[in-house]
């Protein structure tokens, strides 16, 4: 399950999408599935909400965005690999997560995106955070690396 981060209340997001084949044993990606293929459903879910659907729309890979727009990158070289655009309303300001899942079309394993959203600045990885937060707190002490330094460059 991917885990990626944007900012909340971004506009004409897309994401790209791994959909594996559930027939074959080697992890393959499954070909041929179509914003109208039949059983294939998208859900999303916020923290405190119910689900709600996005409606799948045609799409191309190079198309300006569409909410719901689905379609296939490329079947040949990259199987199984395909475009969504996630409608504004996912991403809202003041939600902090969205899980994100598409399932039900034949030989499909169900597919799960979590976007975990920042409310504003750029996007940081955890690991970034605490650095920050780290620095902030040794700045405000004076010290740096476990060690004292006077703040008149002594």
């Amino acid at each position: 399950m991917a885990k990626l981060s944007m900012m909340a209340g971004s506009t004409d997001q897309t994401l790209l999408l791994f959909i594996q084949d559930s027939t074959k044993t080697d992890g393959s990606g499954l070909t041929g599935l179509a914003y109208n293929t039949s059983g294939l459903t998208c859900y999303y879910a916020r923290p405190g909400a119910s689900a709600a659907a996005i409606s799948l729309a045609s799409q191309t890979v190079t198309g300006s965005h569409t909410d719901g727009g689905f379609v296939a990158v490329d079947g040949t070289n990259m199987p199984g690999l395909y475009r969504l655009d996630i409608p504004d309303a996912v991403v809202a300001s003041g939600v902090r997560s969205v899980v994100i899942m598409l399932r039900g079309a034949a030989n499909m394993v169900p597919c799960r995106h979590i976007r975990r959203q920042h409310g504003g600045g750029q996007p940081r990885s955890r690991l970034r955070r605490r650095q920050l937060q780290r620095r902030r707190r040794r700045g405000s002490r004076g010290e740096r690396d476990g060690s004292r330094y006077s703040k008149h460059g002594d």
